[in-house]
């Protein structure tokens, strides 16, 4: 097949654009030929992934919902091109793709839907669309929102998972320059959030959670990702700036997850599947998470992890006490059937499978 892969992003750096490279990737490495279409215009430094690997990239710019520059750019490329599929990642791409292929035959249109946020009707309209062929929604929670609130047939939504990193996201990983970097003991849990700082995040939870663990002793604790500073006056408030670890953005998140015995994820909305959970489940990590959108779909109470209601920071105490009381061995025993977890439902080459056979489900149809 012919695939064009249309990002709403200028560059790589959220969790739907790695989603897009890493199918590019695998359906590259099945055999297929793959064009992707990303901003800017002048490039960025992050695109370099997509050409190193082999991919071809039509460089036209995400910025802009009426940019008709941009629009008729797209529309060149796929008129030139004649595609089988094309595959929409984020709300900007798929506006531009519905305004650029005006008249154009598309055999295989195909959209992405990555949030739990509900959606309005006019927003749904993009997805209602006939010329649209299929919604792959991330997980079964988003798949019901679409049905829900976007008014969308059930036929018409798929649900298939996101790929974590299985190479790079390893068990094996060493974290012990981490753990001595932090002065974190061997006999110490450290329990960490992984995550940039955003409202819908819950950090502040994590935060006053802590301050309810009365005698912490060997627990510690660490809050990773860009702007999380701007949760210290909040530690400052609660009397715990000297118990928590800001560290800011870390480009070696593996060898931070690794020093990690708990992740913990405090996430109250919009997320559907959590990166931070499935990279944390990849590499043998138990859980502690609030219980919403795709995160009870992965996270087995009591088998990989602790659920905990959203916005609870009672509750999410109590599980991050339960959890550091617990054998070690207990802990590692989770870490390890969430990694087989992952390896069953979130692998490349699953992933790459069932949205092939999405494609060719959709291309047998209509020859039909």
């Amino acid at each position: 097949m012919k695939i064009l892969l249309v990002v709403g992003h200028e560059g790589i750096y959220s969790g739907a654009s790695y989603q897009a490279l890493y199918l590019a990737m695998g359906l590259r490495d099945r055999g297929h030929d793959v064009h992707c279409v990303w901003g800017p215009v002048g490039g960025d430094p992050s695109l370099q992934a997509v050409t190193e690997a082999g991919l071809k990239l039509h460089a036209i710019s995400m910025r802009g919902k009426f940019n008709f520059k941009a629009i008729l750019a797209l529309r060149e490329v796929l008129k030139a091109e004649r595609f089988d599929v094309v595959h929409c990642f984020k709300g900007m791409a798929m506006y531009r793709t519905l305004w650029a292929s005006a008249g154009i035959k598309i055999p295989a249109l195909v959209f992405n839907r990555e949030v739990s946020k509900p959606l309005q009707y006019f927003q749904g309209s993009k997805y209602r669309s006939r010329r649209v062929d299929r919604v792959v929604a991330d997980c079964e929670a988003v798949r019901q929102i679409l049905i829900a609130t976007g008014r969308l047939k059930p036929e018409k939504v798929a649900v298939i998972y996101d790929e974590v990193d299985l190479k790079r996201y390893h068990p094996a990983v060493d974290g012990a320059e981490v753990r001595r970097e932090f002065s974190i003991r061997d006999d110490d849990c450290f329990c960490g959030v992984i995550g940039n700082w955003a409202p819908w995040r819950g950090q502040e939870y994590f935060l006053q959670a802590i301050a309810r663990i009365a005698n912490p002793n060997h627990l510690k604790f660490i809050l990773v990702g860009k702007e999380t500073d701007f949760l210290l006056p909040l530690a400052r408030q609660l009397g715990i700036e000297q118990r928590v670890h800001f560290t800011g953005f870390r480009s070696d998140l593996e060898r931070v997850v690794a020093a990690l015995d708990v992740v913990v994820n405090c996430s109250i909305a919009v997320e559907s599947l959590s990166g931070a959970i499935t990279i944390a489940m990849a590499m043998g990590k138990p859980v502690v998470a609030t219980a919403i959108a795709g995160t009870p779909e992965l996270l087995e109470e009591g088998v990989t992890g602790f659920l905990v209601p959203a916005a609870n920071a009672e509750a999410l105490a109590h599980a991050i006490k339960n959890m550091a009381s617990l054998p070690r061995e207990m802990r590692r025993q989770m870490g390890r059937q969430a990694r087989e977890k992952m390896e069953k439902n979130l692998s490349r080459q699953v992933r790459t499978e069932r949205m092939e056979a999405l494609y060719f489900d959709i291309l047998n149809s209509r020859r039909a």
